[in-house]
C-alpha cells in the first residue's frame, strides 16, 4: 500500500479584521431618547422640498384615468372584433342552409311525378280537360 502524506498550507494571519468585525458578534441595543420619539410620531407624512400634493394628486388622477379609458378603449375593440367574427359565422351559416333549402327543393321537385298526380285526380273524381277552348277579349 502506498501511504500518502497531506500537505500542509499555512495561510497568513489577518489579526486587524478579525478585531474589526468582532464588534457585531454582540448584541448592541438602540435607545431612542423620549424627546426624538415624540418628535417622530408626529411626523407621519414625508414633506420634499419643491413638490406641492395638489399637483401630485391631480397628476396621479389624470394618470388613473387616461389608463382605464386605456383599458376601456381596448376591450371595446375586442369586443367589436369578436361581433363581427360572430357575424360571419352567422353568414357562413345562413348561406349553408340556402344552399340545403335549394337542394331539398330541387329534390322535392324532381321527385313530383305527373302521372301520380293525374291518377290520383282521377280516383278523386276530376275529369281531364282536352277540349280547351281559349276566348279572345277586345275591348
Amino acid at each position: 500500500m502506498n501511504k500518502k502524506k497531506l500537505q500542509m498550507i499555512e495561510f497568513p494571519s489577518i489579526s486587524h479584521t478579525i478585531k474589526k468585525y468582532d464588534n457585531f458578534q454582540n448584541e448592541v441595543i438602540i435607545t431612542v431618547p423620549r424627546r426624538v420619539q415624540k418628535k417622530i410620531k408626529r411626523k407621519t407624512a414625508i414633506k420634499v422640498r419643491g413638490v406641492n400634493i395638489a399637483v401630485v394628486s391631480l397628476t396621479m388622477f389624470y394618470i388613473f384615468l387616461l389608463v382605464s379609458t386605456m383599458m376601456i378603449k381596448m376591450w371595446m375593440t375586442y369586443n367589436v372584433s369578436n361581433l363581427g367574427i360572430e357575424k360571419t359565422n352567422i353568414e357562413n351559416k345562413l348561406n349553408e342552409l340556402k344552399k340545403e333549402v335549394e337542394t331539398l327543393e330541387n329534390t322535392y321537385i324532381s321527385n313530383f311525378d305527373l302521372k301520380k298526380v293525374e291518377e290520383k285526380s282521377k280516383q278523386l273524381g276530376f275529369i281531364p280537360n282536352d277540349d280547351i277552348k281559349y276566348v279572345k277579349i277586345n275591348n
